[in-house]
């Protein structure tokens, strides 16, 4: 055996963090970023408290060394949609962080926070909020204080959203499940089959 693995499990609060690995309770000999002996300090950037797993590898027979970690976010306490719909749904307003109307609840066995709601036909906007404030926040691409998410429906709709929480990202889904088709009506002037500038839509309808 040429080889031997060392780890560690830590719980470490959000913030900006930098780690080496030193051996022999010692700086003499200290390994940093890509396992370079006095190398860089290896960046750990954690937007919440997260478990994380540290590894360190060394081959004697290639001289060769690695040091990795692994982050297990800690699970938010909740989730909320909140949105341009959520006083359609008896919240007291929209945009609400707190809103029982639009919590979310946690799947266990995948590790995402599901809900399906009745949304009304119009043009929505929402995001997702952490522990019912909006310090923690999650909208387009899965940036933090991203964007709000577009969800235009041209007729009532379930709608089921899942959201998955991983350290600085948190990644939104929503998948229409109510069957229809839109279709728009317009006077076609030039008679070419698209909606040309200035020939305006006659009406939109909901077909199922």
């Amino acid at each position: 055996n040429y080889g031997a693995w060392f780890s560690d499990t830590l719980l470490i609060p959000a913030g900006q963090w930098e780690y080496k690995v030193t051996l022999n309770n010692s700086w003499s000999e200290n390994y940093g970023r890509y396992g370079v002996r006095d190398g860089d300090n290896i960046p750990l950037e954690l937007c919440a408290p997260a478990k994380v797993v540290f590894y360190y590898y060394h081959n004697d027979c290639y001289n060769s060394h690695y040091v990795s970690s692994q982050i297990f976010p800690v699970q938010p306490n909740t989730v909320v949609i909140a949105g341009t719909f959520q006083n359609e749904l008896g919240c007291s307003s929209d945009w609400m962080p707190d809103c029982d109307k639009s919590r979310m609840k946690l799947d266990p066995y995948s590790g995402y926070w599901v809900d399906t709601l009745l949304i009304p036909a119009g043009h929505w906007e929402y995001k997702f909020a952490i522990d019912n404030s909006w310090n923690e926040n999650y909208g387009a691409g899965g940036a933090r204080n991203g964007s709000a998410i577009v969800l235009d429906l041209c007729y009532p709709a379930k709608v089921a959203f899942s959201f998955y929480h991983e350290n600085c990202y948190g990644w939104g889904y929503a998948q229409i499940i109510t069957s229809g088709i839109c279709v728009n009506k317009f006077y076609d002037n030039n008679a070419n089959g698209y909606p040309d500038e200035g020939e305006e839509p006659i009406g939109v309808y909901h077909l199922h």
